[in-house]
């Protein structure tokens, strides 16, 4: 996704904002497996167990697919507040404006192969 600094700012000031729990995504990979793996992801104080997909390319970068459920760690009332401030941006056919609670995640990241 291309950065939007309009877009982006609403959602760091709405959805994330000064809530220290909700500003701190921790996690690490545990049962790490032929391009599986589990994300141990603790988020606005809660801990869940996340699946994910990761690719190895090049034996340089390292690409990893995450589907959350934002309603998992509590986030349904920030969701709402942003959606209520996009609303206009997120009308569809019906006049109704909703934001999904499922966010798709992809990290991508490169890394250098050292052997000793």
């Amino acid at each position: 996704m291309k950065t939007n600094p309009n877009r982006d700012s609403k959602i760091s000031k709405t959805f994330f904002g000064n809530d220290k729990n909700a500003n701190i995504l921790k996690g690490n990979f545990k049962n790490i497996k032929d391009g599986t793996a589990e994300l141990v992801l603790n988020w606005n104080g809660i801990q869940r167990i996340v699946p994910v997909k990761f690719r190895i390319k090049n034996k340089t970068e390292l690409e990893v697919e995450i589907s959350i459920d934002v309603a998992s760690w509590k986030m349904n009332d920030k969701l709402t507040a942003l959606n209520t401030l996009c609303s206009e941006l997120h009308k569809g056919k019906d006049g109704k404006s909703q934001l999904w609670p499922t966010v798709d995640v992809i990290i991508s990241s490169k890394f250098e192969e050292k052997c000793k």
